[in-house]
């Protein structure tokens, strides 16, 4: 099964998450508040973006629409679950690829 991953939330958790199971995807994306740590998701085999819980870039959207699995990993703020807030209509509607 070819999966392509995207993680939202590429924290600590979420890059062990992207070592384990790194041979079996295609590709991993995966978000962080600040371009800083684009680095870091490199280093751990993810193509980085920002998000920064308020809106899904056209660079996500366009990730979402190819993705298989989709981790939601991002910290909630003060108004909740920033993937369900932002995100959701895309889940909805634009990923036909989502299988899990």
């Amino acid at each position: 099964m070819s999966m392509h991953i995207f993680i939202f939330g590429a924290g600590y958790s979420a890059r062990a998450f992207a070592r384990a199971i790194a041979g079996e995807a295609l590709s991993i994306g995966g978000t962080t508040r600040t371009a800083a740590k684009f680095a870091t998701l490199s280093a751990a085999g993810i193509a980085p973006f920002a998000f920064d819980g308020k809106d899904v870039s056209s660079e996500i959207a366009a990730e979402l629409a190819r993705t298989t699995h989709l981790v939601a990993s991002a910290g909630p703020n003060e108004a909740g679950d920033p993937v369900i807030a932002a995100a959701s209509g895309h889940m909805m509607t634009a990923m036909p690829n989502l299988r899990w």
